[in-house]
């Protein structure tokens, strides 16, 4: 056994990653002469070994004999699974196996805005950084995939800003995109497996003019709650307004008409047990359980003409209102040493709660003779404003597990609604009862950048063993970052004091292990234990600052002086604060990520000395007896703001910036935009305290548009006229106009002259105005507000209206195969060749072409919906159909889970061995199998039977060929084969046959379709997805052109738009006389006998030549009406205009025929015209 003169101890990571710097820790004890300490990274100890990377410490009485070694395994090792750590000097000679990390890096994403209508665009960029908190410099992959998880797009960004690569275009949102929450995943290439993620909202919104807050008592209604709930409604805005209105929807309701306050608030006090027994319906809290408070708020200003609505459901109703939960508390108990525990009280929220009564109910401890004995902890605690309490317990020496309970005491509660929390804790194995404690620091007191940091540290050890020093590590990031060892001060409780300069370089945590080496009795030990600490800072390894301190005006010269970091860059943001009270839970997730790189695990501690360095995120070596376990912000003023206001965006100033001084005008919005800088420097990350600019003027007008109106839609609009400042002012006028009017808009006054009332506004008093306006055309339309005083113009607002037009918005797909090779048969693709039927008229069509590389394509999306799933597999049991319908899907994503090793989709708690069990219920004496139970054999059971069984073992393939093909499944017989060719029927089913976005038409559909992506698994991996592909029009004008390959298998979805008119000719090629009109076209509805038709041909057209005196069948799909005529003479005649294009057909119809022939041949002309009339096109 080695003494202490001679003992060592080297600590690395658990995993080291590629093209990343790693710390390997070195330390020796009792040494009194300098030794060099060698540490290599090698491939493995055989004598052809590779060297990845190499240092050495010399270490002497300078340094206390301990030092860090860092170490650089290059990226192009990316083939090595584990590296051999190995460790030479004077006195060692140890080598330990450490495995490969693919992971490297920090990467974060940044959007505009958390949210946005599906006519904006997103703007993107990311935050990349090393493993050492440096600018990256590496190509960053964006993903963007729907609310279904559909990729709809990937897109390569190249880092040229030194660590924030943006896209250069923003991602345009489809047409007609699936409403809900986006999601955008980051990754870089296949060398590293770093990932980042965020998220945005596509909503169809408008921006609320002032904003509307629910604050409650307690966001659960319980037992205390249901006779007596608080709540307090808050604006914005400090005007009297009528609010709120408040209903339980479906079995009751409450509504109140009240008055704020002067502060814009309003108290609410409502009594549930009185509200439900108004109504029918539920009468008590049981039956309420699960649902939630409804809460409309509708808030009316008096003397304006603005109303804003807002909704509430986040108030649960529960029997137990609470939740208890261990905060920074290690399951390890350490004999005779103080035990520290922290409990916090949460609500569903996971909100914590205050002024909870929490009682320790059970405390055993269980003895090393099995006996059990009450520990010393204290009866109750109540939780502070933070939802925290704690206790402190004092195990014995010669405990070996402590049982704890705790439960909350709330007198308002019955025994059953009150919460609970089990803890069972380990004692500390020592053979010579050598221990260690940190007293963790409550949570919520985290450490502080730039101060010092004050720990105290609890010893146990036999009196006649004198511990001479005491040593710790800080690592953070996975990384060691500080280290020490102090003197050990005698004293009588055996506390010692830690004190270490918190750096910029802990942030966000830190893991700190404290330990000792006590040589006697035989034995040299090494005692450990470890805390998690949080780090509080906005920075990593950096520092920005921002500060603003007045209001401004619209288009005032904002100033912005930046304090960072010297070659910093700074990306800057700035988002309407209105947006994000649309979105309120939204977090952004900047400097989100950085705790992924802390190896460690728990809030800290172990069973043993091993433990607690591998849940501290180290593997080691020593020979003590133990091993490894398996700007400051300023303001410049231009002069007075123009009075147009007309620049409304949802977010600005996006950009990067090298600079430490910009100035840049402010939008005309009257709002406070929240402003907000990430640094980005070679020393690395820092994130800016938000802040808030604040943007008003004295008079002011806001006319809230909705987000559209159909066409031929009356609306009134209503808005306000804001006085602030301290004089009475009388409104000469107020013009509401457009410069479409007569085109676009029709206003249905007389005269533009909006009303308003009053005419004189006091100060600060609240004007007025509506009017009343038509949509005629679909479109953009921009109407002007001018408010005019006796001084003059003095707020002009330019606002744009969207019309759509009237009726049902239908979406209509059409799909198919780019096969250049023909392995599933030729096809030839052919799309947007026509209009849609039942069109409303004078209406647009929107054509968007999605490309996707992941044959099948969407059809996945049906794995990768575990509720949908779980549905399936949830079906009511009945007969051996109904039981094989529930099974059958279950076998199927089973086999498909493993074979593309994507299990974690699921989750946990999916049973397969349900249905099979239903099955045997319906087995008979003779092995055959009924469809109900105690009825006949049935053929068709069996074939069910047969199908659900080959997965599971050992039936043979000739029935279950025959089964098969009763289903239809005979192709796919070819699957197992890897005859694809023949299974083109299958394939083509499979990427047509179902609902779009909804999924499959029956079970046994997807059932099919799970069997047969499973066998087309694997045989697929051996073709490799690379594809140019060119999109052009009918006129073989390029429109885009798409490259596919693996890292890029979807293509951004492109508009299509109708072609120039400059594929016609001006002037038409042909001019026929009508005789006689078979309406196919609206548009020739009012064509006749002798009307004029023009042919128009396009270029691409040729081989049409009309004869004069001819007469002709004209078949075509679309046409105009160009009238002529004098307003002088009220004269006017019609002209029809007929494109000779790809739809239309022209074919000779002989006026005179002599022959039988072509008599027949004019006589079938005639019938297949009619035919056409009455029954369409075939």
């Amino acid at each position: 056994m080695a003494s202490l003169s001679d003992s060592f101890l080297i600590t690395a990571p658990l995993s080291v990653c590629l093209d990343a710097v790693e710390t390997v820790f070195v330390q020796l004890f009792g040494s009194s002469t300098e030794e060099t300490v060698y540490v290599f990274l090698k491939t493995s100890m055989a004598r052809d070994h590779r060297e990845l990377s190499k240092d050495s410490l010399r270490l002497n009485s300078q340094n206390n004999y301990q030092g860090v070694a860092k170490l650089l395994p290059l990226p192009e090792n990316k083939n090595l699974n584990h590296v051999i750590l190995h460790v030479q000097s004077n006195g060692i000679n140890r080598h330990l196996s450490i495995p490969v990390s693919r992971s490297n890096g920090f990467l974060f994403i940044q959007t505009d805005k958390p949210l946005y209508t599906p006519h904006q665009k997103v703007k993107v960029r990311a935050f990349s950084m090393n493993q050492e908190l440096r600018p990256a410099n590496r190509s960053v992959f964006l993903t963007f995939k729907d609310p279904d998880h559909i990729t709809v797009d990937v897109v390569e960004i190249v880092d040229v800003n030194n660590g924030i690569p943006s896209m250069q275009n923003p991602f345009r949102i489809p047409i007609k995109p699936k409403l809900g929450i986006w999601t955008i995943e980051a990754s870089y290439t296949d060398d590293f497996t770093t990932k980042a993620k965020t998220d945005f909202e596509v909503k169809e919104y408008v921006l609320p003019s002032f904003s509307i807050q629910m604050n409650p008592q307690t966001n659960f209604i319980s037992h205390s709650q249901f006779s007596q709930f608080h709540f307090k409604i808050s604006t914005s805005l400090t005007v009297a307004a009528e609010t709120p209105k408040r209903h339980l929807p479906t079995w009751g309701s409450f509504v109140s008409f009240s008055q704020l306050s002067p502060t814009g608030e309003l108290d609410v006090t409502v009594n549930m047990q009185k509200v439900l027994h108004k109504h029918d319906g539920p009468r008590d809290l049981d039956s309420l359980v699960g649902s939630y408070l409804y809460v409309a708020v509708l808030l009316q200003e008096d003397t304006g003409g603005i109303t804003q609505e807002a909704e509430f459901a986040t108030v649960k109703f529960v029997r137990s209102p609470y939740r208890l939960s261990l905060i920074s508390t290690p399951p390890f108990i350490k004999p005779g040493l103080p035990y520290k525990i922290q409990v916090m009280v949460k609500d569903h929220l996971d909100e914590p709660v205050s002024l909870v009564q929490v009682r320790l109910v059970e405390r055993q401890l269980v003895m090393n003779t099995g006996e059990r004995e009450a520990m010393s902890c204290g009866e109750s605690r109540s939780s502070g404003s933070d939802g925290l309490l704690y206790f402190i317990c004092n195990p014995q020496k010669n405990a070996v597990r402590a049982q704890l309970k705790f439960e909350t005491a709330d007198p308002t509660l019955p025994a059953q609604s009150q919460a609970s929390l089990a803890l069972e804790a380990v004692a500390y194995h020592s053979p010579n009862q050598r221990y260690l404690y940190i007293d963790t620091p409550m949570f919520g007191h985290t450490l502080q950048v730039s101060h010092y940091a004050n720990i105290q540290v609890y010893t146990a050890a036999p009196s006649y063993l004198n511990i001479r020093t005491l040593n710790y590590l800080v690592l953070s990031k996975g990384k060691v970052v500080f280290f020490k060892s102090q003197n050990f001060a005698s004293s009588v409780d055996g506390k010692q004091n830690l004190n270490f300069l918190v750096t910029t370089s802990m942030v966000p945590s830190i893991r700190l292990l404290v330990y000792y080496i006590l040589d006697g009795e035989g034995t040299t030990e090494l005692v450990a234990d470890s805390v998690w600490m949080d780090v509080k800072d906005k920075c990593v390894n950096a520092g920005i600052h921002l500060k603003c301190e007045r209001l401004y005006k619209p288009k005032e010269n904002i100033k912005l002086d930046i304090r960072t970091n010297q070659g910093s860059m700074v990306a800057l943001s700035a988002v309407d604060s209105a947006v994000l009270s649309l979105r309120p839970n939204y977090r952004d997730p900047v400097l989100r990520h950085f705790e992924h790189s802390d190896l460690g695990c728990g809030g800290g501690g172990g069973k043993d000395n091993a433990d607690v360095f591998r849940l501290a995120g180290l593997t080691f070596m020593t020979n003590a007896n133990a091993a490894p376990s398996s700007s400051k912000l300023g303001a410049d003023f231009d002069q007075a703001p123009s009075l147009v206001r007309s620049y409304f965006p949802e977010s600005w100033l996006w950009e990067v910036q090298r600079q430490l001084s910009i100035s840049r005008a402010l939008p005309d919005s009257l709002t406070t935009w929240v402003v907000k800088a990430v640094g980005m420097s070679p020393e690395g990350m820092c994130v800016s305290d938000p802040v808030k600019v604040s943007v008003n003027q004295p008079l002011s007008v806001d006319v809230p548009l909705p987000y559209q109106v159909v066409r031929g839609e009356q609306l009134e609009l209503q808005g306000s006229v804001y006085n602030q400042q301290d004089d009475i002012i009388t409104v000469t006028h107020f013009l509401c106009s457009s410069p479409q009017e007569g085109e676009g808009l029709t206003h249905l006054q007389r005269s533009n002259l909006c009303f308003l009332s009053p005419h004189r506004l006091a100060a600060g008093g609240v004007g007025k105005v509506t009017f009343t306006l038509l949509g005629l055309e679909p479109g953009e339309h921009t109407l002007t507000f001018t408010l005019t005083i006796q001084s003059g113009v003095k707020d002009v607002v330019k606002k744009t209206l969207r019309v759509v037009p009237e009726g049902v918005r239908q979406e209509v797909n059409s799909g198919g195969r780019l096969d250049p090779q023909g392995l599933y048969g030729l096809w030839t693709p052919s799309w947007f060749t026509s209009n849609p039927q039942n069109m409303v008229p004078n209406s647009a069509v929107e054509r968007q072409l999605t490309i996707n590389g992941e044959l099948p394509g969407e059809v996945v999306s049906v794995i990768l919906d575990p509720e949908g799933l779980k549905r399936l597999l949830s079906l009511p049991p009945g007969s051996a159909a109904a039981e094989v319908d529930r099974l059958l899907p279950l076998i199927q994503v089973y086999q498909y889970l493993e074979t593309n090793s994507i299990w974690d989709v699921l989750g946990e708690n999916v049973e397969k061995n349900s249905g099979q069990v239903g099955l045997t219920s319906f087995r008979n004496g003779d092995s055959s199998y009924s469809m109900w139970m105690n009825s006949e054999p049935s053929t068709l059971a069996v074939c069910l039977q047969l199908l659900s069984l080959p997965v599971e073992g050992g039936v043979s393939a000739a029935p279950l060929s025959a089964c098969r093909g009763r289903y239809c499944l005979s192709n796919l017989v070819c699957l197992f084969k890897g005859r694809i060719h023949y299974a083109n029927p299958v394939v083509s089913w499979l990427t047509q046959d179902q609902h779009y976005g909804e999924g499959f038409y029956s079970i046994k559909d997807m059932v099919l379709t799970l069997e047969a992506l499973t066998e087309y698994s694997k045989v697929v991996p051996k073709a490799v997805l690379n594809q140019d592909i060119r999109i052009r029009n009918s006129r073989q004008e390029e429109l885009s052109q798409v490259q596919l390959s693996r890292s890029h298998p979807v293509a951004p979805p492109l508009q299509v738009r109708p072609s120039p008119p400059g594929g016609n000719r001006v002037l038409p090629d042909f001019t026929l006389t009508l005789v006689l009109v078979l309406v196919l076209v609206p548009v020739l509805e009012a064509a006749s006998p002798g009307s004029n038709l023009d042919l128009v041909k396009k270029v691409t057209c040729s081989s049409v030549e009309l004869q004069n005196n001819q007469q002709y069948l004209v078949l075509g799909s679309g046409g105009s009406e160009v009238t002529q005529g004098s307003h002088l003479w009220c004269f006017w005649t019609s002209r029809y205009r007929l494109p000779l294009d790809s739809e239309a057909l022209v074919e000779l119809w002989p006026a005179a025929c002599s022959s039988s022939e072509c008599q027949d041949y004019n006589s079938q002309l005639m019938s297949y015209a009619v035919d056409l009339q009455l029954f369409g096109c075939p």
